[in-house]
């Protein structure tokens, strides 16, 4: 089968497929089959008008009710309609805005790193205090751990430092890497977590009816999700979570056991 994929000059901008899909207007698509709908209707009522028993006439109340039922949907699209350009008013407004995160690097909530060879902070916070150990751990592809952070289970809030380095201390290959952390509560129940992490962003466009960051390593966010943002050299290295604790692990990372229930 022939490649139908464009290919795209180094530099240019690109648009995804979600992007292209969204250009569709739902709400005119659907005025188009009620419009539809409603002549079908007339056409099958003025039949039967001309149709109908002379001694015995329908009740016209019924139809008069339907007419009605359409009229009421018709209205209801059209005000949907005039919903839909409100909210692209509202989502150019957003990304004219969003156009300041080119270029720049944030922290936003989300579970996804791009290691390229460089050492990166990751925030995270736990809902409850894990009873027994913590870990922060990094997966491949895969879904094979590289690298693994034991974390204080007395602190829910901090960050960890990774060099890019396997717990071999080995580099890794350049690449997407999910963030996970672990932790038990006194039952034995995986306790809720959320991670602040670093990423550049490229570019914004609309999608689904909301503003994505299009990130290096070919990630993509919801710019409400954005933490914090800095410009590049700035030396800032604020990862989005609120601490005073740097519980970056003395001991390099190394594996341990699984944690306790």
């Amino acid at each position: 089968m022939a490649d139908s994929s464009v290919q795209t000059p180094a530099g240019a901008s690109t648009v995804s497929s979600a992007t292209l899909s969204s250009l569709a207007n739902k709400s005119s698509t659907a005025n188009a089959n009620v419009a539809q709908g409603y002549d079908q209707f007339l056409t099958l009522l003025t039949t039967q008008l001309q149709n109908q028993d002379p001694l015995d006439p329908m009740d016209s109340s019924e139809f008069t009710n339907q007419l009605v039922q359409f009229s009421q949907v018709e209205q209801a699209i059209i005000s949907n309609q005039k919903m839909d350009a409100m909210l692209q008013v509202q989502n150019n407004s957003l990304l004219s805005n969003s156009l300041n995160y080119i270029g720049k690097d944030i922290y936003y909530k989300g579970d996804s790193v791009y290691e390229q060879g460089n050492s990166m902070r990751v925030g995270y916070t736990m809902e409850k205090v894990p009873s027994g150990g913590a870990y922060l751990r990094f997966e491949d592809s895969s879904g094979v751990t590289v690298k693994k952070f034991t974390l204080d289970p007395s602190i829910t809030t901090s960050s960890v430092v990774w060099d890019g380095k396997n717990d071999d201390g080995n580099a890794v290959p350049k690449g997407v890497y999910k963030v996970v952390v672990d932790g038990l509560d006194s039952d034995g129940q995986a306790i809720t977590s959320y991670t602040g992490v670093p990423a550049r962003v490229l570019g914004v466009e609309t999608a689904d009816g909301s503003v994505k960051l299009s990130l290096d390593g070919d990630r993509q966010m919801n710019a409400v999700d954005v933490l914090s943002i800095t410009v590049p050299g700035s030396g800032d290295t604020d990862d989005g979570v609120d601490d005073t604790t740097d519980n970056t692990p003395t001991n390099g990372g190394e594996n341990d056991d699984d944690i306790a229930s």
